[in-house]
């Protein structure tokens, strides 16, 4: 679960670059002068070579990819990622979700719920058992 995790977030991350650099490929040569270098306009408002920017190479769509690319990684490796991770993941993508529509955000709670349910499982995939010793014995309480 955690290493499909992983690759929907990559995948998630290649798409969103993908389409917004497409969409935003007039705005490359500005990028380039250095346009976006000490904005004559301030911080307080944004061009829309600026904003181009944002929606692309300033997303979140690299660190979705670094991201996905650990997830995986650590999924591989037997290692377990926080439960944390997913909870996190799935709260940003409702709140995104709830002030930016149309958008793709809620599709975060796929990875997000693969991660939470591969935290409970464990790192060797096994559901945890409550009141059991290492030897499959039940404790007393």
């Amino acid at each position: 679960m955690t290493i499909w995790a992983g690759r929907i977030l990559i995948l998630q991350g290649v798409i969103h670059l993908v389409t917004t650099l497409a969409a935003s490929q007039q705005h490359l040569s500005n990028w380039l002068r250095g346009d976006l270098w000490f904005p004559s306009f301030g911080m307080g408002e944004l061009s829309t070579t600026a904003g181009a920017f944002w929606l692309t190479l300033g997303s979140f769509g690299v660190p979705l990819i670094v991201l996905g690319g650990l997830i995986t990684r650590l999924g591989r490796s037997n290692h377990g990622v926080p439960g944390l991770v997913g909870w996190a993941l799935g709260l940003w993508g409702v709140a995104a979700s709830a002030v930016f529509q149309p958008s793709p955000f809620i599709t975060l709670l796929i990875p997000a719920g693969l991660i939470v349910f591969g935290a409970r499982r464990g790192a060797n995939g096994s559901l945890p058992q409550s009141n059991s010793s290492i030897d499959g014995q039940a404790q007393e309480a």
